[in-house]
């Protein structure tokens, strides 16, 4: 600056002075696009184009890796134009190229293309409107918000369609329209909007029976000028329900009737309203039901009088064919509880017995007293102690004494029929 270091000078330049592009500039606020990105279509693959408008005002394109639907080529775009967008400079494209080729190893997965990642794609970037040197300008509709993997673009509103007296082409197959005359008539109401809701209610219970409503719409203006109610299902097999209930073009709707027809249906009379009448067909209703006692609900319905002709009435043949009952024999007895085994007893010593033998009638009158405890005790403890007589008089931990210990457990093996007996084996 001429006044010194680190002084500057505000300056107004007017308007008028300014160039007429920054004229331009400043009247459309946004900048044009120098890259602008397309998803094209050659021999049944998908491909992603950019067009680059170079510094020294070259255009240049460059595509990406071939991909199997246009989701993916879309990907592609933007990832493409934001490499393009930053060597504007560059005649070769070298970082658009250098891109192209990490795409080539690149699987786009649901994640990376559901929801609303796609919106924008083709043409330039956010914020730049399209230039004016494109050849065929890109105004690419949003796709839409839809679940993950799934992609279309964005459906004309029903309520639109519908005020116009058409109906798309799948829905057509949904539609029940009822005549509004006798919509009216199901909510008793007079002039206003006062009857709308109670006969969309009427509809949506009376329609339910067949099948899934989706929707009940009032004053809808039909292919032929007609003001209907349409009642939409879910599916259109639910409407041929609807139409076989109604035969004559009156479907029953609470207590009384109203006109149906279908503008899908293949017979031409069930596309028309029948002519209308002040007395519609009578409703069948259903005869009032008897509550029954738990006694008479498992009852025989034939009286006394038809039981005793339909028991007299069987044929010879039938009559040689039924089954005759077995004649009563005795109940058989019951078996007799088996007989207790000899409980243990010690044996009787001798004249002259030696010490051994002694020993050995000390340790049976043990096992005896022992044994004869078992039964005393509890249930979760009787196999326990017969476990430890068994271990005390084993020959293995009575080393000191083995003759002894043998005979004793011999002794205790022969009453296993005893032990048995009391569930103790």
């Amino acid at each position: 600056s001429p006044l010194g270091p680190g002084v500057f000078i505000r300056t107004h330049v007017p308007r008028t002075a300014l160039p007429d592009e920054c004229s331009t500039l400043g009247n459309a606020g946004v900048m044009e696009a120098t890259v602008v990105s397309q998803a094209v279509v050659d021999k049944g693959q998908h491909f992603a184009e950019i067009t680059v408008l170079l510094d020294d005002g070259q255009l240049t394109s460059a595509r990406g890796p071939a991909r199997r639907n246009k989701q993916e080529a879309l990907k592609d775009c933007i990832e493409l134009r934001k490499a393009a967008s930053k060597c504007t400079d560059d005649p070769k494209l070298l970082q658009v190229k250098r891109r192209k080729k990490e795409l080539d190893d690149t699987v786009w997965t649901v994640k990376d293309l559901g929801g609303r990642q796609l919106d924008g794609a083709e043409g330039p970037l956010p914020g730049f409107k399209t230039p004016s040197w494109m050849p065929k300008p890109i105004d690419a509709a949003p796709l839409g918000y839809v679940s993950p993997g799934k992609f279309r673009q964005p459906v004309q509103s029903a309520h639109s369609r519908d005020d116009e007296g058409v109906y798309g082409a799948k829905t057509r197959k949904l539609i029940l329209e009822v005549a509004e005359t006798d919509a009216r008539e199901l909510a008793d109401a007079g002039s206003g909007d006062a009857w709308i809701q109670k006969a969309q209610v009427a509809l949506q219970q009376a329609c339910k029976r067949f099948g899934p409503v989706l929707e009940v719409r009032t004053e809808i203006k039909s292919d032929d000028g007609e003001r209907v109610a349409a009642v939409r299902f879910a599916s259109s097999k639910t409407v041929e329900s609807a139409l076989a209930k109604a035969p004559k073009g009156w479907l029953p709707v609470g207590d009384k009737h109203v006109r149906v027809r279908a503008p899908s249906a293949e017979n031409e009379d069930q596309r028309k309203f029948v002519a209308p009448r002040h007395s519609a067909p009578a409703l069948e209703a259903a005869p009032p039901k008897k509550k029954l006692r738990p006694n008479e609900r498992f009852a025989s319905k034939m009286t006394p009088e038809e039981e005793g002709a339909a028991g007299s009435t069987q044929t010879p043949r039938e009559e040689a064919q039924t089954p005759t009952a077995p004649p009563p024999c005795a109940a058989p007895s019951e078996p007799l509880p088996p007989a207790e085994p000899d409980r243990p007893a010690v044996t009787l010593l001798e004249e002259g017995a030696s010490s051994e033998d002694r020993e050995v009638f000390k340790g049976e009158e043990d096992v005896v007293r022992d044994m004869t405890a078992l039964l005393t005790k509890p249930f979760s403890q009787q196999k326990k102690a017969l476990k430890a007589i068994r271990a005390k008089w084993h020959p293995d931990k009575n080393p000191d004494s083995v003759e002894v210990a043998t005979r004793v457990f011999q002794f205790v093996q022969a009453h296993e029929p005893w032990l048995a007996h009391h569930n103790l084996a």
